[in-house]
């Protein structure tokens, strides 16, 4: 998945208010995955690299970043954009890995 598109799904969930759902989340996704037949034991990494995203990109918050010529929306954007940048830099390292 694209960082913007897991920033996406972060938003989607409300995660950052409520970030008890991250493992529910990933919880579900795992059960599916391990549903289909021949998969039962199979490992899912997905679950612990999408905890690693989500720890990045909720460390970036408004109050961290340099906002103070900006209002409303802008204010948003940048930290999006951050998290984004947050969420890469978390996808370069494991695929380094």
């Amino acid at each position: 998945m694209k960082p913007a598109t897991i920033q996406k799904l972060f938003t989607n969930l409300d995660a950052y208010r409520r970030p008890e759902r991250v493992p529910l989340f990933l919880r579900a996704c795992e059960a599916d995955a391990r549903g289909r037949l021949g998969l039962e034991n199979s490992p899912y990494p997905q679950a612990s690299y999408l905890t690693a995203c989500f720890a990045a990109a909720s460390a970036i918050q408004a109050r961290n970043l340099d906002i103070d010529n900006l209002e409303g929306k802008a204010v948003g954007q940048l930290v999006n954009k951050h998290r984004i940048n947050a969420i890469a830099d978390v996808k370069k390292t494991w695929l380094s890995a």
